[in-house]
């Protein structure tokens, strides 16, 4: 198919497809989301951690994963900092309740169309 007959299509599912995403962006899980990602971003610990644990693993990774037992456990206390942080840990926990909202209407629109997406994305399929 090509890319104008694929759009033509989509044009013709429109209005469905507006309604779903619609529906989604009202979901409590997607509002949680969207609450706690601006709460990550306007919290300046945070940010001052999460920076402090990329710049850390950047150069861990760069030794390899290797290093002192000096350097691996500041990154250990690096890593745990983020762990503790309220507005990095309900973030996650709501990217991954997100996650798993996508993950049920995927397993719903498969059921419906006969077909189980998540076995077709396989590294044995050739997806991953």
């Amino acid at each position: 198919m090509s890319r104008i007959e694929f759009e033509k299509r989509t044009d013709e599912m429109g209005d469905e497809l507006t309604k779903l995403a619609q529906a989604i962006s009202k979901s409590p899980e997607f509002v949680a989301f969207e609450e706690a990602q601006k709460r990550l971003r306007e919290s300046e610990e945070a940010q001052r951690v999460i920076q402090e644990f990329q710049s850390r693993q950047r150069r861990f990774q760069m030794f390899g994963g290797f290093g002192t037992a000096a350097d691996q456990s500041e990154f250990k206390r690096v890593q745990d900092a983020v762990s503790a942080n309220p507005e990095v840990r309900d973030f996650l926990k709501s990217q991954e309740e997100l996650a798993e909202f996508f993950r049920s209407i995927n397993r719903i629109i498969g059921k419906n169309v006969g077909f189980d997406f998540s076995q077709a994305c396989t590294p044995a399929a050739g997806c991953c």
